[in-house]
């Protein structure tokens, strides 16, 4: 009996004992629970601030993409498409984006708005009519419309709004044109942390994703070698331009070295002369002509689009309509387009010799744009690299939109990078140079310099008594002024002094927007004037760009001579003018040269006089004998005959 009273006192007291230890773990694990919700909703709320819409906004298609959680996603639309056409539209009163646009195109097709990025970066009053509507749009009000809708779509994906933004534009945008994407994304209620260069986007891609491991480090936490420099040149190839750009990248800074491309080549071509060809032959197997059919010409559009999608994945496919039916093979494909494809290699040759590279520099190949995915263009590319790897394991159609998603979660999450810095320069497009008296150029900024950058040239005054030096800057690679883009003028007041005497410092200095502040300064009075010319108010864009350099090219051997004739005159006045200097401080032995002095006076004052009235019609020839005659009278004196011949010195210094 007291047995069992014990044991069950026992019971009990386990029991009780039991009961308080469930009751504790049950509150730990609901106090634990609370914890982690809260925790949870804490990193969410993080994240959902330090989201950014990585976007290509692109000639044809635009895409948007989003870094979370450390991995890219893109995003897509109501319907799940990942990529939207870069058009808009207006009917019925009805604003249309993307592919709403293309449905009603071919009845509507005056009222619809396509390839408006090639208009981009014209003054912010340009407009244009919708014709048949009461729409009058500037540029940057479509590109914030189509900017508006990819907002629309992420902000459903992610369930969220989300107002930050990189969006990434073409290497030769230049300064007008990126602010004009900025006060579109603005208008779309996007605020645009940073426009960046397409190919340097494409290369961030590369530098993150973690299935292709390519040879070239981008940033710390991805692969080795961060220091080594690498030059990468971004082929993209879309469905109406073709862009090639070389940047070289070493410890995270991108420098873009150079553009070129080709705006009339892309996708559509190939696709163009696939359809005359199945139009010729249908025509000539039926004795008909429904060239000029449109709805027939629409339908061979779409079908020819989607052959030439599966033969890249295909040996061969059926094009197939109501009205015909034809078998299509690649090797055919190839055959029919290969004067374009050898096209898409001269963009290359020319990337390659703005830089100064040649081929076997090219360290990566990496692809973008929907049309790299043709077979023919992989090829053509690995061979011309002698078999250099083509990075194409990303998406070539989204890599532009993951590398701008990449550096915006770079600006969002700086303190989850520490020791991580990513750089993006770019280049001067043209050289930078200044105006002599006789209308030559002298050069102070060589195109290609990297920005930013910081150039002196010192001047001098070519007139006796000249009360105000006048600075001309100009842009471009011809010899003589006239032939280059005038970009400003302004004057600094000097004291009066004997021509030559007065040193003028002119210094050029260009940030990373291409902006330009030109200086200056009179060394001995301490005067100074200054400028800025802004990069949004230059005409260098790629066309004008392109446009100077083949111009440069067409005039090189007749550039060579004048260019040679202006180097030697230049020579000639800096030893007139240096030497009068030295004569005008130079005291001598008890305060006084003497007859020596007279007679180097003497024949700086003959040669001056030669400048005056034979400089405009002599040659590089000319300036140079007149060059040794001065040197020749220099040699010969000597001050004393104890006196070391100060003036040979003198002359090689000049010289």
């Amino acid at each position: 009996m007291a047995s069992s009273q014990r044991n069950a006192r026992k019971r009990s007291t386990w029991s009780i004992v039991f009961y308080f230890l469930v009751l504790f773990v049950g509150i730990m694990l609901v106090k634990g629970a609370r914890a982690e919700n809260q925790q949870s909703l804490t990193i969410h709320g993080d994240d959902a601030r330090e989201l950014v819409l990585g976007i290509q906004l692109g000639s044809s298609y635009s895409r948007v993409g989003i870094m979370r959680s450390g991995k890219f996603e893109m995003i897509t639309d109501d319907q799940g498409g990942r990529v939207m056409p870069s058009w808009a539209a207006f009917a019925g009163g009805e604003r249309l984006v993307g592919e709403a646009v293309d449905t009603q195109s071919a009845s509507n097709p005056h009222r619809s708005v396509f390839d408006i990025r090639h208009f981009i970066g014209r003054q912010p009053s340009d407009s244009f009519k919708v014709e048949e509507a009461e729409h009058v749009l500037t540029l940057e009000a479509n590109s914030a419309i189509i900017l508006s809708k990819l907002k629309e779509n992420a902000d459903r994906y992610l369930s969220q709004p989300v107002e930050n933004a990189v969006i990434a534009v073409p290497a030769y945008y230049n300064d007008a044109q990126r602010a004009s994407i900025k006060n579109a994304g603005s208008i779309a209620g996007l605020d645009v942390l940073r426009v960046i260069n397409e190919p340097t986007a494409a290369a961030l891609a590369y530098g993150l994703d973690g299935t292709d491991k390519p040879e070239f480090q981008i940033v710390p936490f991805g692969y080795a070698d961060y220091g080594q420099e690498r030059n990468v040149l971004v082929y993209d190839l879309g469905a109406s331009t073709l862009d090639v750009s070389i940047v070289t990248i070493e410890e995270g800074v991108f420098e873009i070295r150079s553009t070129a491309g080709d705006k009339q080549l892309g996708g559509n071509d190939f696709n163009n002369l696939l359809i005359k060809h199945l139009a010729e032959k249908y025509n000539k197997d039926n004795n008909v002509d429904d060239a000029q059919d449109t709805r027939t010409m629409d339908t061979l559009s779409l079908v020819v689009e989607k052959a030439k999608l599966l033969l890249s994945f295909r040996g061969s496919t059926l094009i197939e309509t109501r009205s015909f039916s034809e078998t299509l093979t690649r090797a055919h494909f190839e055959v029919l387009n290969d004067d374009l494809f050898n096209k898409t290699l001269e963009p290359i040759k020319q990337a390659l010799e703005n830089a100064k590279m040649k081929r076997t520099d090219i360290d990566d190949v990496v692809l973008s744009g929907g049309s790299t995915h043709i077979p023919k263009v992989q090829q053509m590319l690995e061979e011309y690299f002698d078999g250099k790897k083509v990075h194409k394991s990303i998406n070539p159609e989204e890599v532009v939109a993951m590398g701008a998603a990449v550096q915006g979660s770079f600006l969002a999450n700086s303190h989850a990078h520490e020791g991580c810095t990513l750089s993006f320069n770019d280049v001067v497009k043209l050289s930078l140079v200044v105006e002599s008296t006789d209308g030559c150029t002298i050069p102070v900024v060589k195109r290609g310099a990297n920005l930013p950058t910081r150039k002196i040239q010192t001047l001098s005054t070519t007139s006796n008594n000249q009360s105000t030096f006048s600075i001309k800057v100009f842009e471009g690679e011809r010899p003589k002024t006239e032939n280059n883009h005038k970009l400003a003028e302004f004057h600094l007041a000097i004291p009066p002094a004997p021509r030559g005497i007065a040193q003028i410092e002119v210094t050029l200095e260009l940030d990373l927007n291409n902006n330009i502040k030109v200086s200056a300064l009179d060394l001995d009075s301490r005067k100074s004037e200054s400028i800025i010319i802004l990069n949004s108010g230059r005409v260098s864009d790629e066309k004008y760009v392109l446009g100077a350099l083949e111009q440069a090219e067409e005039w090189e051997d007749e550039d060579r001579v004048v260019r040679a004739s202006c180097q030697s005159r230049r020579r000639l006045e800096d030893y007139v003018y240096d030497l009068k200097r030295q004569i005008r401080d130079f005291k001598g032995p008890g305060g006084r040269i003497g007859e020596d002095r007279e007679m180097l006076i003497s024949a700086v004052e003959e040669t001056e006089h030669w400048l005056d009235e034979m400089a405009a019609s002599a040659g590089a020839e000319d300036f140079d004998a007149q060059t040794q005659k001065l040197f020749d009278v220099v040699d010969s004196v000597v001050v004393d005959a104890e006196s070391p011949r100060w003036w040979q010195w003198s002359i090689w210094w000049c010289w």
